[in-house]
């Protein structure tokens, strides 16, 4: 039982004959735990916030359609509901990356190109002190180690945190991070970057 009285079960029953309440209790019982874990997913609020959207509506969908057969298990349904969502919007990202990449190393060709010039300081405000350029060497990277950079570096995530949130083990989660700072030293040093 839960509080209320009534069950996940129960109120999925009742959500399914037409009672909007049940549904309301059920999202109120999980929606912090549900959130919570999208957003470990995610490391992006307004991103975790449209995922949880999508993951209920989907939630919604199946109940009323009576594709619901999870028993006493509900909260752990909607988090694979999640976590597929998730997946799903990674994916899409990866899609409309790959073809940006090409765009992204012309952008990394320019910044180069600005570094290896002799440049006054006015061109140096111009250009947006060093934000511009630690982008784009953070955007050279290979995927998987900048997104490890970033949890860790941006995010404030832990070696446990990453690897549990990326599904590796914690070695490998280390040696993203050791493979991302080896290939951004040599970055600085070929172009002879000053970014202190």
């Amino acid at each position: 039982m839960k509080k209320n009285g009534l069950s996940d079960q129960k109120l999925i029953l009742f959500y399914a004959n037409g009672s909007e309440k049940a549904f309301a209790t059920l999202l109120n019982r999980h929606k912090q735990s549900v959130f919570t874990y999208i957003y470990s997913l995610t490391c992006d609020k307004d991103v975790a916030n449209d995922i949880f959207q999508e993951t209920f509506i989907k939630a919604i969908r199946e109940i009323k359609s009576g594709r619901y057969e999870e028993q006493n298990r509900f909260l752990f349904w909607v988090l694979r509901i999640a976590r597929n969502q998730v997946l799903d919007k990674k994916r899409e990202e990866y899609r409309r990356d790959c073809c940006l990449k090409r765009q992204e190393v012309d952008k990394f060709k320019l910044v180069s190109q600005i570094i290896s010039k002799e440049i006054s300081a006015e061109e140096k405000l111009i250009i947006g002190s060093n934000a511009l350029i630690i982008k784009a060497l953070i955007r050279s990277l290979d995927e998987d180690q900048r997104e490890v950079l970033i949890m860790r570096h941006y995010s404030g995530m832990s070696f446990l945190e990453i690897a549990e949130v990326t599904n590796v083990s914690i070695s490998t989660a280390l040696g993203r991070m050791r493979h991302a700072l080896a290939k951004l030293r040599k970055l600085i040093q070929k172009y002879n970057l000053d970014l202190a």
